[in-house]
């Protein structure tokens, strides 16, 4: 990975961190990030005002990328990486995630959560 693309994400994740914590109701974040759990981009989120729902309820690996892929032309395996998430704040819990079926189009999977209302412990 281009050690400018993993400065620009961490920067990234500084300035979601910024937003999310001005905020006064709560806040979903989810995305393609480009980062496994791994990664500093991951943890500046993780540890701000933010929690994985995967984490907090997710079941098996969550593997989102890559399908039917090739890098420098050596196909790789699908699906062995977590690099989608969706990142909540307090005032909202998740009850289930789940990685949702591949279209066969794109080189992801989504991840797909019920959230509710309600307060962490």
């Amino acid at each position: 990975m281009e050690a400018a693309a993993i400065g620009e994400r961490e920067r990234q994740a500084e300035a979601i961190n910024a937003f999310v914590q001005a905020q006064r109701t709560p806040v979903v974040v989810a995305g393609d990030l480009n980062a496994t759990p791994f990664h500093r981009a991951y943890h500046i989120l993780q540890h701000g005002a933010l929690s994985d729902v995967w984490q907090e309820c997710g079941s098996g690996a969550g593997f989102t990328w890559p399908g039917n892929r090739t890098i420098g032309g050596v196909p790789v395996l699908p699906w062995f990486v977590r690099i989608d998430h969706l990142f909540t704040t307090n005032g909202i819990v998740c009850l289930d995630a789940s990685v949702g079926p591949w279209d066969g189009v794109s080189d992801h999977r989504a991840v797909v959560a019920t959230l509710a209302a309600g307060w962490r412990n």
